[in-house]
């Protein structure tokens, strides 16, 4: 049985942990042995790793690389020179200002990080940045597999940086289309490594979980529109126009109540947006939910404002679910949405996704025919694993 190492930083809600887990519950049990590397044993997702995989923590050098100078919980197990290295190796980074921090991380701290004792047949970087960087140079692989789970243009990655560590790889995978062609704009004389591997959307699994009711009444009992965003609560994200796009509903008289799943360092500035805009009462952040698709089942509307994405995993799975969708206009939005087949498309203003939120919920015309395009298809793609095998098996 073939030995491989998989590596990311933790299982929080995301959606490269996302699409990991999707992985591992697809994959049977004996496959292959797996080792799955975390530099954190924490997360929504652990308790859905299947009992096969083995699970590695990394020690706590390594984790301090992501932990605050501040988290008295983390350093006060720790000795003084520890938290030494870690303020010199952030002095460091600091002055590399040609890198992404990630890299700047890297560059500082590799020295610092053990490479894993054991061979593996094949070693995947499930993430950009550290995780990548890491398999190539800590881990003892016959192949290596790299992930970029966004378009690396929208990164701001340094490609010079990347370029040694992308040659090393047999296989970059990215989840769309645009997401090669950007790479293969940065990266032109290694074309031929980037390939595309989608997430995993197991729609038996989706439709299942989709049938446990929800705690919140609030919503489930709601009489008017249902909207639902699911997503970190991060930049990427842009939910300050969802925020916006809120405030011109209600102008609108729009009688509507605004659920998002995600948790993310801009809550404390979204939730003072939330104030200003006095949107308590309709526009919530609920935090992290481990299944998210019961929400999904009584929302009217799921609703996407992110500035980029490489593949969204919320709204793969929005469609195994037969919802109506309206997303921004990000560059990678017409790989999973057909504007007005199954979806609807729209600029990046308030005004232009309340327009669309207004036709799908007025326009039972349009509606229909988006629903009937959705359930006309089988949006679960488990077959997709077949790709999986042959970038493992080093033949794709």
């Amino acid at each position: 049985m073939k030995k491989i190492l998989i590596a990311i930083y933790n299982l929080y809600a995301g959606g490269a942990q996302k699409s990991l887990i999707s992985f591992l519950n697809t994959i049977p049990q004996d496959k292959y042995s797996i080792d799955l590397f975390l530099l954190n044993k924490d997360g929504l997702f652990l308790s859905q790793v299947p009992n096969f995989v083995n699970i590695i923590e990394g020690d706590k050098e390594f984790q301090s690389i992501h932990h605050s100078l501040f988290d008295i919980k983390f350093f006060s197990y720790q000795n003084i020179s520890l938290w030494g290295k870690s303020f010199i190796s952030r002095l460091q980074s600091k002055r590399q200002k040609n890198l992404h921090q990630e890299q700047a991380h890297w560059a500082t701290w590799k020295t610092n990080v053990k490479s894993l004792p054991k061979e593996y047949d094949c070693a995947i970087g499930y993430v950009e940045g550290v995780m990548n960087y890491f398999v190539i140079d800590k881990i003892r692989a016959k192949h290596k597999i790299l992930w970029i789970h966004n378009v690396y243009d929208s990164l701001y990655y340094n490609p010079s940086f990347d370029f040694d560590y992308f040659n090393q790889a047999d296989y970059v995978a990215t989840m769309s289309e645009s997401g090669v062609k950007s790479l293969q704009k940065n990266f032109p004389s290694l074309k031929s490594k980037f390939i595309v591997l989608e997430n995993i959307s197991n729609g038996s699994l989706i439709k299942n979980l989709a049938k446990e009711p929800i705690k919140e009444k609030e919503f489930a009992d709601f009489e008017g529109l249902k909207l639902l965003s699911i997503g970190r609560l991060m930049d990427q994200k842009n939910y300050p126009l969802a925020i916006a796009t809120a405030t011109e509903l209600r102008r609108r008289n729009i009688k509507f109540i605004w659920y998002v799943i995600g948790e993310g360092f801009d809550r404390p500035i979204l939730e003072d947006l939330i104030r200003k805009e006095s949107l308590e009462d309709c526009f919530k952040m609920i935090g992290l939910r481990s299944n998210p698709y019961q929400y999904m089942q009584i929302a009217n509307i799921i609703v996407m404002t992110s500035k980029f994405e490489g593949r969204s995993i919320a709204l793969d799975e929005a469609k195994i679910m037969n919802k109506l969708i309206v997303t921004t206009n990000y560059a990678s939005a017409t790989g999973v949405v057909t504007n007005e087949e199954t979806g609807l498309i729209c600029t990046m203003t308030p005004e232009a996704i309340a327009d669309g939120i207004c036709k799908l919920s007025s326009d039972k015309i349009l509606a229909t025919h988006i629903i009937s395009q959705l359930r006309a298809k089988n949006w679960d793609n488990t077959n997709e694993i077949e790709k999986y095998y042959a970038a493992i098996e080093n033949t794709y």
